[in-house]
């Protein structure tokens, strides 16, 4: 049975922006209680092997989260074509997960620290092997956020619940492993079984290796932007001590958490302009990639600015007071948001529908080669705050590689206009606005969504001034959403 038609951009975005919220808030909440629960050191201990695990598991994934969702989208309106390359996939991510699981068990066996704490590390690497049933890139190309968005949420539910009646203390830290490789199993049985009511799995006339050439390059981009993604952490745990991780992790699972709108955004797109691309809708590409990098600096310059303003209070709201020295690495790590947002765009919405896989990887290369000696040279003497500048540091120069690249297929696009300028000038005003009302409001929890609100508030009221469109059909749809609830309401008069 073949797949619905794919359903509009803006549903499409809704139930992305949905499944976005409870991946924020989700983490919010549980790393909230672990860490007031296991307090730095163990937080470090238990994020090393949560760190290497998560390498391996990108290792493991070869790019398919990308890839799966660009080649998915191309054949979803031929059912045949559909279960052949679903099923070619799915061959090679349970080869890849193989090979990835015992490349970590060897390191599990090397003398050492991973090795005296074995039973944690093996535990972690469940998460490696659920990768083998890890269909989000299937239901990305087939544009079905909707089932994605229930699993993740009760997927998330479950996990809190079974972290709070289980994690009662320091000596607990393997349930949490435990708990989120448990987590990570179920909802991705839960999507291979609903993904297999809309394709067959055969192992029968599928080509497989067809994939291998721009797998290849994105593989390698893969293993080395997934470097100064996650072995930061492994650095800075072996060169830095676990107390320097525990307040790097606060202050990056906050940033990494603000990412998530961006990235969330860049998934949304990239079926469908894989879809105009192949279909040689060439001006409809265009505008949602215009359309879409307004989007991405509409949302980037007020969460920097007004995270950063809040950093003290949302790191002993999140942690405890015991991590308020992550409040500065927080700061430092935050332009990253803004940076990140703009390579996902032109690395992910333009380079990588059109097929250029390779100026993926030549980015990536520079970018691990300047974080692997940034953080060499930074942790030893800066700490954690060290890791954090290295990681802003790789992130330009990857954007700048990118940019330097493609500058010449990049007429089509307007990104340094009037727009960028409103969203970046209002957006640091918003921080200041949230600052004075957090000064004023003065407790963590009130100041943290007092601040925000009020920074919020107005961003999106000077926006709305100015008449910026985005900003305009924000409120269309909040007034009209609020409308046909009213309407809806039981009348109690």
């Amino acid at each position: 049975m073949s797949p619905k038609p794919p359903s509009s951009t803006k549903r499409n975005f809704a139930f992305t922006t949905a499944f976005t919220a409870v991946n924020i808030l989700y983490p919010l909440i549980t790393f909230a209680y672990v860490s007031r629960v296991m307090g730095p050191a163990f937080l470090g201990r238990i994020n090393l092997a949560t760190s290497l695990a998560s390498y391996f598991t990108l290792l493991a994934a070869l790019a398919l989260p990308l890839y799966g969702a660009r080649e998915i989208a191309k054949v979803r309106h031929d059912p045949a074509r559909l279960d052949r390359v679903f099923s070619e996939l799915m061959i090679i991510n349970l080869a890849s997960t193989a090979v990835a699981l015992l490349l970590y068990g060897v390191c599990l066996l090397i003398p050492g620290r991973i090795h005296a704490d074995w039973f944690l590390y093996a535990v972690a690497g469940l998460f490696i092997a659920s990768n083998c049933v890890s269909l989000d890139w299937f239901f990305q190309g087939i544009e079905d956020f909707p089932s994605t968005f229930v699993r993740n949420l009760c997927t998330k539910i479950a996990t809190f619940l079974l972290m709070v009646l289980l994690v009662r203390r320091s000596e607990d830290y393997i349930w949490v492993a435990g708990i989120g490789a448990a987590s990570a199993f179920g909802y991705n049985l839960w999507g291979l079984r609903a993904a297999l009511r809309k394709v067959s799995l055969r192992f029968r006339g599928t080509r497989p290796f067809a994939h291998t050439r721009p797998l290849v390059w994105l593989i390698l981009a893969t293993i080395l932007s997934s470097a100064y993604v996650y072995l930061d952490g492994v650095l800075l745990g072996f060169l830095g001590g676990e107390r320097a991780l525990g307040f790097y992790s606060v202050a990056i699972r906050i940033t990494r958490t603000s990412h998530m709108v961006v990235i969330a955004l860049t998934t949304t797109m990239i079926p469908r302009m894989s879809s105009y691309l192949e279909s040689g809708r060439r001006d409809d590409y265009a505008a949602l990639g215009q359309k879409s990098i307004h989007a991405i600096f509409f949302l980037c310059f007020p969460i920097y600015a007004i995270l950063t303003a809040l950093s003290p209070h949302l790191v002993a709201l999140m942690a405890g007071p015991q991590f308020l020295k992550a409040a500065a690495t927080l700061r430092y790590t935050m332009p990253l948001l803004p940076l990140v947002g703009f390579t996902h765009w032109l690395g992910l919405q333009i380079l990588f529908p059109r097929g250029e896989e390779r100026m993926l990887f030549f980015s990536a290369a520079v970018g691990a080669a300047v974080n692997l000696g940034l953080n060499l040279f930074l942790i030893p003497r800066f700490a954690e705050n060290g890791a954090a500048w290295a990681a802003v540091a790789t992130e330009a120069c990857a954007g700048l590689t990118l940019l330097v690249l493609v500058r010449k297929g990049l007429r089509e696009f307007r990104y340094w206009d009037a727009h960028f300028f409103n969203y970046l000038v209002f957006g640091l005003l918003s921080g200041g606005i949230a600052w004075g009302a957090a000064y004023c409001l003065g407790a963590d929890l009130p100041a943290s969504v007092g601040g925000a609100l009020a920074g919020g508030a107005f961003y999106l009221g000077s926006l709305w001034l100015r008449k910026d469109p985005l900003a305009r059909d924000m409120a269309s749809i909040a007034l009209r959403k609020g409308r046909i609830a009213l309407e809806r309401a039981p009348d109690h008069a």
